[in-house]
């Protein structure tokens, strides 16, 4: 497995690949724009450049480069102000994730009433791309079926899959707090095994891109998407030496998105599961 972290991009782009490489992550996450805003200033040719130049020079061994998309978005919504500005969002992280050459693009489920939400959601996502192809590969992750969230459960995540063009360049982010959240017990040998069949069986294990690694603050089956530090919450480290030796899982790339106050915090994170991975492959 690679392991990474969600690195900050304060003060540019570029910085959150060299927060990277500090870090110690052979693979990264990011968000390309502020998060919690709708508006975001245009990527220039410079801080392109300049954010190229460290990709294929000091950061070249981290791959794949994961970004993710903000919190405001929700394709899914029925409100019309809040689907338009979903849509444009979507477009805008398209396009800098094809001008960074990032490999992947993170979308959530949106939050609303199930079949409408899903067509509306599929409705943006064609929007989006409009008839631009994309070298970005699309990424839709499982919620912890909070609130209104769809897409907490593998038939409902397999429904909405088979709604998508073949000739996006797609695929499934598995992060196993919100898998848990939702009910599935993925802290234990059976259980794990019995989501793992199933993933197979409703979507494909091909289609399966990336993890997230978060243990769960909360409870099994409590639907509250609460990330703790590995080892810390309901999954605990046992329930992680488990997923990472279980194919498919063990070939895949890792991101943790854990509680941090410093980058000791990510540091310390890192060395935890790289030394459980390592354990498992001896």
């Amino acid at each position: 497995m690679r392991f990474g972290v969600h690195v900050s991009i304060a003060g540019g782009v570029h910085q959150g690949l060299l927060r990277a490489l500090h870090l110690g992550c052979e693979t990264a996450q990011l968000f390309l724009v502020n998060p919690r805003s709708w508006s975001s200033k245009p990527l220039d040719a410079e801080e392109i450049e300049r954010y190229l130049s460290i990709k294929n020079r000091e950061a070249r061994t981290i791959s794949p480069i994961v970004a993710h998309m903000p919190y405001l978005p929700n394709l899914a919504a029925l409100n019309d102000e809040i689907f338009h500005k979903s849509v444009i969002s979507l477009r805008n992280n398209l396009e800098r994730c094809d001008a960074l050459q990032i490999d992947y693009l993170v979308l959530h489920f949106g939050k609303g009433d199930k079949e409408q939400g899903m067509r509306r959601m599929r409705e943006g996502i064609l929007r989006a791309y409009g008839d631009n192809s994309r070298r970005v590969c699309l990424l839709l992750e499982n919620t912890a079926g909070q609130g209104t969230e769809i897409g907490s459960k593998l038939p409902d995540i397999s429904e909405f899959y088979a709604m998508l063009p073949e000739e996006i360049s797609k695929g499934l982010c598995i992060d196993f707090c919100h898998a848990f959240a939702a009910g599935y017990d993925v802290s234990q040998q059976k259980s794990l095994k019995s989501f793992i069949a199933d993933f197979k069986k409703y979507i494909g294990l091909s289609e399966l891109k990336l993890l997230h690694l978060n243990d769960s603050m909360k409870p099994l089956g409590n639907h509250v998407d609460r990330h703790a530090k590995i080892g810390e919450g309901h999954i605990g480290l046992d329930g992680f030496k488990r997923i990472f030796s279980t194919s498919p899982f063990r070939n895949l790339p890792g991101i943790l998105e854990t509680p941090r106050k410093c980058d000791e915090d990510d540091i310390s994170s890192l060395k935890l599961v790289k030394s459980l991975a390592a354990r498992i492959r001896k």
